[in-house]
């Protein structure tokens, strides 16, 4: 465009229409999730030499820039990450917290009322009527802890179905994040490197989408494209690319399940135990922080009280004179053969004082058992060959290898679930 008056001021006119429209569309998107206000940015245009000096020629815009911040961009998706973690936690532990606290509903009072009648029994022990009502109070206590188990149990169910749910969300998310990934690498390349800023803004809140499920961390590629980690470093997205999570049920704890992620055609991996923050991150922390070990103590509270009054009932005798029997059916260690196991072992209580409300894992390696707890790893210590006359003892447990084992079996021991 010429210079002189007319050329700097239609460049001026041209300047300003675009700066006009560009505040015409902040306005319009005042109200519109992740969008960031847009400014143009203005460039004085090289003036023109003359013999006694230049003359300028006007203005011209060089770009449309977002008012935009990676630092706090990170912090926002970092600070959503953490606090629905912790939301998710919270509230799931506060429901376990006041069931189990209730006075109605809790165990306590049940235990409390149980023991009230175990005195009453004790006092008088000619009386019907007390015998009765202690009965009548063992049953109750029994009834209340299978409420309380399959409260557990349940809670367990809505974890996993709603995991399923936050595993769908993420792949969606992770397929939006990578076509817009090819939607800014093509706008750029046809605008000749320019930013596309409202296609930045409809990534950069899929990613903040993304971190409210999980805790994400993101790299730029030098054309344009975001690449996506969750987790440990998990890749979700890698260009227009973009890796599926899923839900698999645990062959030996089924019910139980667990995140794997698969790139392509390839065989899927687990990555639970690599998962943390947002609210995927927060069900699995309660899942196998809180509410895992609260189901093995139930458990541990039900196997050491009906061992220790089956044992005192059978020690005395029945107003006929009739030998004592059991008061309570207690059920005995789950145990949860891995898939291509040869062998077989029997597992069962040795001193019900002795046991923890932790999960085993019990490996052969060709020459020798080695049982450790599932949740850290720490070997235990085991007395005994493991044969049926002399078998393993750990913590409680007495453990008898059958015939057939060979290097790599391995079981899964559940003493108090359930």
């Amino acid at each position: 465009m010429g210079s002189g008056l007319l050329g700097v001021g239609t460049s001026a006119l041209l300047a300003y229409q675009r700066a006009l429209d560009t505040v015409g569309h902040n306005v319009a998107n005042v109200n519109t999730e992740g969008y960031s206000r847009q400014n143009v940015e203005l460039l004085t245009r090289q003036p023109q030499g003359l013999g006694n000096g230049f003359a300028g020629k006007g203005v011209d815009v060089t770009t449309v820039l977002r008012s935009y911040d990676q630092f706090i961009t990170d912090g926002l998706r970092s600070n959503t990450t953490a606090y629905t973690e912790q939301d998710t936690l919270a509230s799931l532990g506060g429901g376990l917290d006041n069931l189990l606290a209730d006075e109605f509903s809790g165990l306590s009072p049940a235990l409390g009322s149980f023991f009230d009648a175990l005195q009453g029994a004790a006092d008088d022990p000619a009386s019907t009527a007390a015998r009765q009502v202690f009965l009548n109070e063992a049953e109750s206590l029994a009834n209340r802890l299978h409420g309380l188990d399959k409260w557990m149990v349940d809670s367990r169910d809505g974890i996993a179905s709603r995991m399923g749910t936050r595993v769908q969300e993420t792949n969606q998310l992770a397929a939006a994040i990578a076509s817009v990934n090819q939607q800014i690498m093509e706008a750029r390349s046809s605008a000749g490197g320019q930013p596309p800023n409202d296609l930045l803004d409809k990534r950069d809140q899929l990613v903040l989408d993304l971190s409210a499920i999980v805790s994400v961390s993101t790299t730029t590629q030098e054309d344009g494209a975001l690449n996506v980690f969750i987790g440990n470093g998990q890749a979700l997205v890698l260009g227009v690319n973009h890796n599926t999570l899923s839900l698999q049920n645990r062959i030996e704890d089924p019910g139980q399940y667990e995140v794997a992620i698969t790139a392509g055609g390839s065989t899927s991996i687990v990555i639970s135990d690599l998962l943390s923050g947002g609210e995927l991150g927060g069900l699995l922390t309660f899942r196998d922080q809180v509410l895992d070990p609260a189901h093995n103590e139930l458990g541990r509270i039900a196997i050491e009280l009906g061992t220790f009054m089956n044992a005192q009932h059978q020690r005395g005798v029945s107003l006929d004179g009739l030998p004592g029997q059991a008061l309570f059916s207690v059920a005995g260690p789950q145990v949860a053969a891995a898939a291509g196991n040869s062998g077989s072992i029997a597992v069962d209580f040795d001193d019900a004082a002795q046991l923890t409300a932790d999960d085993y894992h019990l490996r052969f390696d060709g020459g020798s058992w080695t049982l450790t707890r599932a949740g850290n790893g720490q070997v235990v210590p085991l007395s005994g060959t493991g044969a049926a006359a002399d078998p393993f003892v750990a913590e409680g447990l007495s453990l008898t290898i059958g015939p057939g084992a060979v290097a790599g079996d391995n079981y899964e021991i559940r003493p108090t679930r359930d």
